[in-house]
């Protein structure tokens, strides 16, 4: 999981058309030994989406975000499909 966040592009995205920040977000507590960071994904805006870190953001991809929502997950809000999209399992 962590060499798929790694990998992906540096900057947010995929955006929309649309504009405003979603505020559907996940955290990721990621440790290696006593080290411990947050990653928050955001999917569900216009824009804004990616993998956020303390090193800055990065562009969501299918390999590094497909896992998170392997099913069941079932997300109720308006979405942007554009970034969901590539996080969904389903059809």
């Amino acid at each position: 999981m962590v060499a798929e966040l790694a990998a992906a592009p540096r900057g947010s995205g995929p955006d929309a058309s649309c504009t405003g920040r979603g505020e559907d977000a996940l955290v990721l507590r990621l440790r290696a030994g006593t080290s411990e960071s947050e990653v928050w994904v955001f999917y569900a805006g216009c824009t804004g989406n990616g993998f956020i870190d303390a090193s800055g953001a990065r562009e969501l991809t299918a390999a590094g975000c497909r896992p998170l929502f392997a099913a069941p997950v079932l997300p109720f809000t308006g979405l942007s499909e554009q970034a969901f999209g590539r996080c969904s399992t389903g059809p």
